[in-house]
Order: C-alpha cells, then sequence, then structure tokens
C-alpha cells in the first residue's frame, strides 16, 4: 500500500530563547493498519515559530468509513523554563475515504470566540470523502433567548460561500466581532445550498437543509481558557475522547442499523428485529468505552453483563430441555451451547467482513469457548473444591448419600454404588464423568478435521475464509455437519446409557 504523508504545523509564541517540547501520535478508531505511529521530539531554535510533523497515512485503496487519531504535545521545555502548553495541544487527525465528494459540517456544535480578538473563527469540515470542488453558501443569523448576540452590536452580519478544492479538508469561515465590555453572547452560523455532488450532516441542527452552529462571544478571558482546557487539556483528552464515544454508542443503540442514514434505508424487517432488539442494545450501549480508566472500566462492566446473559440464557435452556423431558447433558450441548455460542458466531462473523485477516474471527471463537472451559468449569470447580475440602467433616453424611444417577457416592461398587468413600475417605468435590470420555472423544475428532478443512482451505484458496462460491459453500456444508455429527453421536450415547 502507498504511504501518503500528513503534516502538522505546531507553532510557539514567543521565539526568544531555545525550546523543545515532545509529540506522540494515539490510536481513535485508527490503528496502525491505517497511519504509522510516530512519537518524537521538535527542537526550536531562537527565532524559529513553527516546526512539522510528518504522519505517514496508509493508503490501501479499501473504502472505510472516517478514521481518527490523534498527535498529543507533551512535555515542553526551555532554557528560561517560561515555555509551556496552549489549550490547543491535541490534534485530531481524520482518514477520510477520498473516493467520493463527501458532506460538510461544522467541526463542532459550539465555537468560543474573545471579543477583543475582532473576529471568530468557524471551522468547516469536509468528511467521507474528497474528490471533486465542493462548497456551500453560510450566512450569520441572530439566535433566540436572554444572551442572544445582535447583528451590528455584537457582531458583523456576514454571508458567503465556502469552497474546497480537490482533497481539499477544512476551510475556516471569519465572522467580524465588536469589542464591547458586556456579558457573553451568542449568534448563529448556517450552512446551505450546497453543491459539487456534497452534502450536509444530517445528525446537526437544520437535518438534511441546512448545518447549524452557535458562536458564543466571551469577554472574561480567564472564564474562556478554563472552558478550553477542561475540554482540550492533556489530562482530559481521553475523557473527552471517551465521552464522545459514550454518546455515539448510545446513538447507534437508538437508531435503526446504527446510523441515520441505515435508518433511512431500513425495511420492514430491520425494524421488526431492531424493536425486538432495543432493550438489549440499549443495556449493553451502557458499557463504558475503552477509554475510561485504561480500558478496565469496560472489562469489568463486559464481564458483568455477559454473565448476567449467559445466567438468562441457561436458566431458559434448562426451562425449554426439562418441558420438553430432554435429559440434562442433551440439554447442555445443544440448548445452552447455541445460546452461549451464537453471540461468537456473529462477532465472528462481523470480525470476517470487515478484517483484511482472518485471525480475529477464527481467534474470538476458539479463544471465547476456550474461556468458557477454563474459566466456567474451573473457576466454579475450584470453589466446590475448596468448599468440600473445609467442611467434608460436618457434611460428611449429605456427602455419602449423594444420589448420582441412582448410585451415592458413600456405597461401594459391589453394593451399587459409586464406591467413592473407598477411594477417598477424606472426601471431595466430585463430578461423576458418566460419558463425557465419549463425548470429549467424539468433539476432538470433529476438531481435528475442522482445523485440517482450513489447512487445506489455506492451500487450496490462500486463506481460511472467502474464496470461490463454490468451495465456500462446500466448507460450510462440511462444518455444519461436523457439528450435527458431535451432537447426534454424543446424544445417542446419552440415551443408550439411560
Amino acid at each position: 500500500p502507498a504511504r501518503l504523508p500528513r503534516e502538522l504545523t505546531v507553532k510557539r509564541t514567543d521565539a526568544t530563547a531555545t525550546c523543545s517540547v515532545q509529540y506522540a501520535t494515539k490510536d481513535g478508531t485508527a490503528d496502525k493498519d491505517d497511519y504509522k505511529p510516530k512519537t518524537g521530539e521538535l527542537n526550536f531554535q531562537p527565532g524559529e515559530t513553527t516546526k512539522t510533523i510528518t504522519i505517514e497515512i496508509i493508503d490501501d485503496n479499501q473504502w472505510e468509513q472516517d478514521e481518527t487519531f490523534y498527535v498529543i504535545l507533551s512535555n515542553p521545555q526551555s532554557g528560561d523554563d517560561m515555555t509551556s502548553l496552549a489549550p490547543q495541544c491535541v490534534a485530531t487527525v481524520t482518514i477520510v475515504n477520498d473516493d467520493v465528494p463527501g458532506y460538510l459540517t461544522f467541526v463542532k456544535d459550539e465555537f468560543h470566540s474573545l471579543s477583543k480578538d475582532g473576529e471568530a473563527k468557524i471551522v468547516v469540515q469536509r468528511r467521507s470523502g474528497c474528490s471533486g470542488v465542493v462548497g456551500a453558501k453560510w450566512t450569520t443569523k441572530d439566535a433566540q433567548g436572554a444572551k442572544a448576540a445582535t447583528a451590528g452590536e455584537d457582531y458583523q452580519e456576514t454571508s458567503g460561500t465556502v469552497e474546497f478544492k480537490h482533497e481539499e479538508l477544512e476551510k475556516e469561515i471569519v465572522v467580524k466581532l465588536m469589542p464591547k465590555p458586556e456579558a457573553n453572547s451568542f449568534f448563529m452560523v448556517e450552512l446551505s445550498d450546497p453543491y459539487g455532488g456534497a452534502t450536509l450532516d444530517k445528525t446537526t441542527d437544520g437535518g438534511d437543509t441546512k448545518c447549524i452552529c452557535e458562536v458564543i462571544i466571551d469577554y472574561d478571558t480567564k472564564s474562556m481558557a478554563k472552558t478550553q482546557t477542561s475540554l482540550f487539556g492533556l489530562d482530559m483528552e481521553s475523557q473527552w475522547i471517551a465521552a464522545s464515544t459514550y454518546k455515539e454508542q448510545i446513538t447507534m443503540a437508538i437508531l435503526v442499523n446504527g446510523s441515520w442514514e441505515g435508518q433511512e434505508e431500513a425495511g420492514v424487517g430491520d425494524v421488526i428485529c431492531h424493536i425486538i432488539a432495543l432493550p438489549w442494545k440499549l443495556l449493553f450501549a451502557t458499557i463504558p468505552p475503552p477509554d475510561f480508566l485504561g480500558g478496565w472500566l469496560c472489562f469489568v462492566f463486559s464481564l458483568i453483563y455477559i454473565g448476567f446473559v449467559t445466567a438468562i440464557v441457561g436458566d431458559m435452556a434448562a426451562s425449554l430441555g426439562c418441558v420438553l423431558s430432554m435429559p440434562d447433558e442433551i440439554t447442555a450441548i445443544t440448548l445452552v451451547a447455541l445460546g452461549t455460542s451464537l453471540p461468537d458466531t456473529f462477532a465472528s462473523k462481523t470480525a470476517a467482513v470487515q478484517d483484511p485477516h482472518a485471525d480475529n474471527s477464527i481467534g474470538n471463537v476458539t479463544g471465547s469457548n476456550s474461556v468458557n472451559v477454563f474459566l466456567g468449569l474451573g473457576l466454579p470447580w475450584t470453589i466446590g473444591s475448596i468448599y468440600w475440602s473445609m467442611n467434608f467433616d460436618s457434611l460428611r453424611q449429605d456427602w455419602e448419600g449423594h444420589d448420582a444417577g441412582g448410585k451415592m457416592f458413600g456405597v461401594s461398587e459391589a453394593l451399587g454404588g459409586m464406591g467413592y468413600l473407598e477411594s477417598y475417605p477424606d472426601g471431595g468435590f466430585m463430578v461423576p464423568a458418566g460419558n463425557l470420555g465419549f463425548s470429549v472423544g467424539v468433539f476432538t475428532t470433529c476438531a481435528l478435521l475442522c482445523i485440517a478443512g482450513l489447512v487445506v482451505r489455506r492451500k487450496l484458496f490462500g486463506g481460511e475464509l472467502g474464496g470461490p462460491r463454490g468451495p465456500k459453500v462446500v466448507s460450510a456444508v462440511f462444518f455444519v455437519c461436523l457439528w450435527f455429527t458431535y451432537i447426534g453421536c454424543a446424544s445417542a450415547m446419552i440415551l443408550s446409557s439411560d
């Protein structure tokens, strides 16, 4: 893939002394597959006011949603110890899909400007494409409310056209402000009538036909600096990103197909499925984004929610098996296994569609089932072992009389019992194997055949997933037949032993 340079300019205001500042990239929705991560240090000599950071963007000619990463400045140093970072010490870099004209939007809903500066700068961005010359009309508007600014008194009423050249992504609109020592006020700026194939951001105020933002005129320098520091300060950067992600994931849960565009194109079936799944979508949308506390909060909440859903699925499956007079062993390998494994299947399907490689798709299933076995069985069995080791003397009678399929733990095998007391006079946590050996043998055989199938696919078609349509269908049928083979053999053994 080609590597396209992206240059960021770092400015300093006082150029009298030698100074330096460190910089580093940070993943957002973009990662190392989209750009080349970079860290370094910029050194300013006396008289130098600007330095350039060059980041390599990886152009793989594959359509993707717009993705972002961040370049963060830190640790300013100078000989006179007078160097510090401005509030704007974090740059957001957006990697756009460059094959379509894109849509126009303001970079944020609110812009703060100082009255004494004499002008307000409003930044317009072009997203989801950068092909061709596009633009839109803009105009200032008086706002409504007690703190509304007045054209001619607080700002100069202005209108014009903002135009983007081919591959140009950002433009500034400048509105003149009247310097007045009064309370803070605000006015509106509207985008309308896009041309060149571009559209306007539908998610902002104004809908399809307009894009609206507020311009807040600050007369108190300290309050403005405090506001900007809280939004863009280095220590708050992760929380700011996470809060935005939190809002996005809740919005995606509410909308059909996860976006305004998807909702407009949704059919009746999509709407019905969305309504059925909406409570679960809203529940899981409350999981904190991984940017909070280094991802630990997301990890803990995810485990809790997964445990909650697993408990519900297990109870529902057990109840259904009871109603159908299905043995517990068959219920476990069919209803319970399906209920807990289907989410992994859907997650693997999503990974297979979105990722260029099959690693995440296959690793998700194998890793998830490893957790089910090692953690799902190992943890409760460990707790059970500790419990019976500590309480065997007081619960000895209950242990000896425990009924395991008509056979008691404390009765010898010669008398039709399990004979555990003879082999383990000190007791312990016992789980009769039953048909487990046969079931594991069949499963292992099917698993080896599955791995052999993946190896054959790699040699014949160059990958574990994908390939020509015919072999894809044959592979899918083969893998599904392996599952039915395991279910059929294990169920037959269980029913025959009963």
